[in-house]
């Protein structure tokens, strides 16, 4: 076997596969198969996680007997009495309001999720 780009010695040739094409040809095709469900699928969850609650905060004191419980989705907070008094609270330490924190991202986050299950 000749080294590459060296001309082979003694009048020997490198052996090439016959059908390499069609080999490569199916191998990219059936990639392109499996590709192309996965990346529907993985769309289709990127956007469902729109509606799903990212974290749900829970903070338990006596003042609380029930506690107090938040839903953080993408674009807004869910129980809005527990996130007035978590602000409330937060501003004895110094934190704005969960309302006012992220205002860029929460209003982006929808159209870039889409968008970039688009593209």
């Amino acid at each position: 076997m000749a080294i590459a780009g060296a001309p082979p010695v003694n009048g020997t040739t490198v052996d090439k596969p016959k059908h390499a094409w069609w080999a490569n040809a199916v191998a990219r095709a059936r990639a392109t198969w499996i590709q192309i469900p996965i990346l529907i699928a993985s769309a289709a969850l990127l956007i469902a996680s729109i509606f799903f609650a990212y974290w749900n905060i829970v903070l338990r004191a006596p003042q609380y007997p029930k506690g107090l419980s938040v839903d953080v989705y993408v674009n807004k907070l869910e129980d809005m009495r527990s996130v007035r008094e978590v602000d409330g609270l937060n501003h004895y330490i110094g934190m704005i309001k969960l309302t006012d924190a992220a205002t860029i991202e929460s209003v982006c986050m929808t159209q870039e999720r889409i968008s970039s299950c688009v593209v």
